[in-house]
C-alpha cells in the first residue's frame, strides 16, 4: 500500500514537472514575450513616427513662412531698384534739360532769342501792361502821399491859427485867475488827480481846453 501511494505521487510529480518544463510551454512563453516586445516596439515606433511627422509639419510651416518672407523681400528689393532707376532717369533728364537751358540761354541784351515776331509782340504787350499797372500803383501811392502831406499842412496851419487866436485872446494872468470860478478850478484839479484828460474835463465842465490847460498851469 505505501508503495502504491509512492508510485502515484511520483507519477503526479512527473507529469507536473513535465508540463512545467515542456518545450511547448517554453515556446508559448517565448511567443508571448516576443508578442509583448513587438507590441512595445510598434507603440514606440508609432509614437516616434507621430513626433517625426509633427516636426516635419512644423518644418514645412517654417519653410513656407521663410518663402513668403523671401518673396516679400524680393518684391521690396525690386521696387527699390525700380525707384532708384526712376530717380536716376529723372536726374539724368534734369541734367539734360539744365544743360539744354544753359545752351539756349540768350546773350545779355537779347530778350527774345529765336522766337517769332508774334511772340515778340505778345511779350512786349505783356511788358507794357505790367508797366501800366506799375504806373497806376505808383500814381495811387503818390496821390495818397500828396493827400497826406496836404492834410498835414492844413492841420498844422489850423493849429497855428488856433494858437495865435488863443494867444491874442488870452488876458493877463491876474485877469484869468480872477475870471475863472474857484469851483471850476477845484473840479478841474480833482478830475486831473483822478487821471482824466484835458479834453474830457473840458467837455464835462463845459469850458474850453485852453481854460483847462491854463487852470492846470496856474495850479502848478
Amino acid at each position: 500500500m505505501p508503495l502504491i501511494f509512492t508510485v502515484v505521487i511520483f507519477f503526479i510529480n512527473f507529469f507536473i514537472l513535465k508540463k512545467r518544463f515542456s518545450v511547448k510551454r517554453y515556446l508559448e512563453d517565448i511567443n508571448r514575450e516576443l508578442s509583448g516586445l513587438t507590441d512595445d516596439f510598434n507603440r514606440n515606433t508609432d509614437r516616434n513616427v507621430t513626433i517625426i511627422e509633427t516636426k516635419i509639419n512644423d518644418l514645412k510651416l517654417q519653410i513656407e513662412k521663410s518663402e513668403k518672407i523671401i518673396t516679400l523681400m524680393k518684391k521690396e528689393i525690386t521696387s527699390f531698384e525700380e525707384s532708384v532707376k526712376k530717380r536716376e532717369k529723372l536726374a539724368a533728364e534734369f541734367e539734360k534739360k539744365k544743360i539744354k537751358t544753359q545752351e539756349n540761354k540768350p546773350p545779355e541784351g537779347n530778350l527774345f532769342p529765336e522766337i517769332s515776331d508774334y511772340e515778340k509782340i505778345l511779350a512786349k504787350k505783356d511788358n507794357v501792361i505790367l508797366s501800366m499797372q506799375a504806373a497806376k500803383v505808383y500814381s495811387s501811392v503818390q496821390g495818397q502821399k500828396k493827400d497826406f502831406v496836404k492834410s498835414r499842412d492844413i492841420n498844422l496851419e489850423k493849429n497855428e491859427r488856433e494858437k495865435a487866436s488863443v494867444t491874442e485872446k488870452t488876458p493877463p494872468v491876474g485877469e484869468i485867475s480872477s475870471g475863472v470860478d474857484s469851483g471850476i478850478r477845484e473840479k478841474v484839479k480833482e478830475l486831473v488827480n483822478q487821471g482824466f484828460t484835458a479834453e474830457f474835463i473840458a467837455d464835462k465842465l463845459g469850458v474850453s481846453i485852453s481854460e483847462v490847460n491854463l487852470i492846470l498851469f496856474m495850479g502848478k
